[in-house]
């Protein structure tokens, strides 16, 4: 079935255990059909379910940010309680290719997030961010959430995070000056909601 294997493996020697694992890379859905991201372990972040897991489609599902879907899996874990189409959820998983499609494979029941289902329907969800691209600074507006405790993460294409904070005002700054180019995830978190903004990086 086109699949990437090791094969005639006769013995193997552990030569570490308890060692940190990778942090997931993260990825639009629409990038995950790409051979390039095959074993890799990615996280897609916000995505709306637009096709839920069933008979037909041998319990997939599907996610999709805007960019375009991806297909989750079973291959590893079982996505439980079932997500319904138009439930927005952040997946981390493995991604493998088989019988001609990319899937992204959850490994265990953390690595599927129903937190941003609250979030998405939340106050943070009135959120703005200007200028997006930018390349100074870039001004996050918190709308509904305004006098709320929101504390924020901004991170890199490979999840390293590059600022953290907490905040409650109406409007604060964040210094991407110092940033390398290309496409950041901002983090926004109260004590009951979770969301998640993209911001650019220009040089």
């Amino acid at each position: 079935n086109n699949l990437t294997e090791l094969t005639g493996i006769q013995s193997f020697t552990v030569t570490a255990t308890g060692q940190p694992v990778p942090a997931p890379l993260v990825v639009e859905t629409g990038e995950v059909a790409s051979e390039a991201l095959e074993s890799v372990l990615v996280r897609v972040e916000d995505a709306t379910c637009t096709e839920a897991p069933g008979g037909a489609n041998f319990g997939k599902y599907k996610l999709n940010d805007g960019s375009g879907d991806a297909v989750v899996g079973k291959v590893i874990h079982t996505t439980d309680p079932s997500p319904t189409v138009g439930q927005v959820m952040s997946v981390t998983g493995v991604v493998s290719y088989g019988f001609g499609e990319y899937n992204i494979q959850p490994r265990f029941a953390a690595d599927v997030d129903f937190s941003t289902a609250i979030a998405a329907a939340g106050v943070l969800g009135t959120t703005t961010v200007f200028p997006n691209p930018a390349a100074h600074v870039v001004t996050v507006d918190l709308g509904a959430a305004a006098g709320e405790r929101v504390e924020y993460r901004l991170t890199d294409m490979t999840g390293r995070t590059v600022a953290t904070g907490v905040v409650s005002d109406a409007r604060f700054g964040l210094d991407v000056a110092g940033l390398s180019a290309g496409r950041y995830h901002l983090d926004l978190r109260t004590a009951t909601l979770a969301h998640t903004v993209a911001v650019q990086v220009l040089r």
